[in-house]
């Protein structure tokens, strides 16, 4: 996990082990579609699951976060296009917020006011005036 290069864009952190270990499955698998993966708990019970990419493994990790990193961690989410993860610390969100920047539940960006989230929601997100309005309540 490292500082984001973007931080007062999004996140403050990144994490790029997920698509690190997502190019050496495939690699090992021969360049198949289809990286099938297999763990075995404590217990010995195996499972297997089929990834297709880098994001469908990272959301696959983001889903096994303990519930207690939420004391640290106040937003996670996946990079579609290479499968690292963004995350922003609750001290980011804080500190962000102090600078007036408003964080947008869709994308995990920060845009400075309520006009500039709603904007940005209207633009990037499409979303209609009623619905970018709301989002900046939110």
């Amino acid at each position: 996990v490292r500082r984001s290069a973007a931080a007062s864009a999004g996140g403050d952190l990144q994490c790029r082990a997920v698509s690190t270990i997502w190019r050496k499955l495939v690699a090992g698998a021969r360049g198949a579609a289809v990286v099938r993966v297999e763990t075995v708990s404590e217990f010995g019970l195996k499972r297997e699951t089929d990834y297709t990419s880098a994001a469908d493994l990272a959301r696959a990790v983001l889903a096994q976060l303990p519930e207690g990193s939420r004391e640290v961690v106040a937003d996670a989410r996946v990079l579609e296009e290479d499968g690292s993860l963004q995350l922003s610390t609750q001290l980011h969100m804080r500190r962000m917020r102090a600078a007036g920047m408003l964080h947008c539940a869709a994308c995990g960006g920060f845009y400075a006011g309520r006009r500039g989230l709603r904007d940005h929601a209207q633009i990037k997100h499409r979303a209609p005036y009623e619905e970018a309005t709301e989002a900046v309540h939110a």
